[in-house]
């Protein structure tokens, strides 16, 4: 069996998108908010890439060890800015919490 590990930076995606001006009805992000120095500027890339019926579905652990990023902090910010409504949708206890969340704007 062969394992190919694939490291990608979503900020590199910030001009892409801005520059394509398009937006979107569904956008999915997994496991993007474990450091907080990145929550405005993902959160800027999702504002600004979702189409106004758009919906948000977020999977993350609801805290990550040894990293500056929780769920809740990148929630504050949403909730703070008061445009989307956060609905969560899943939630799987078994080891470390994770959750799905749902954003959808107001």
């Amino acid at each position: 069996m062969v394992l190919l590990k694939l490291k990608f930076n979503f900020l590199v995606l910030i001009d892409l998108y801005q520059s394509q001006n398009r937006r979107y009805d569904i956008i999915l992000t997994s496991e993007t908010i474990y450091s907080i120095e990145y929550h405005q500027r993902l959160y800027k890339i999702i504002k600004n890439s979702l189409n106004e019926h758009g919906i948000v579905y977020i999977a993350a652990k609801a805290n990550y060890f040894g990293c500056s990023g929780s769920l809740y902090q990148f929630l504050d910010l949403v909730q703070k800015d008061n445009k989307f409504s956060i609905e969560v949708v899943f939630t799987n206890s078994d080891s470390i919490r994770r959750e799905i969340v749902k954003l959808q704007l107001l």
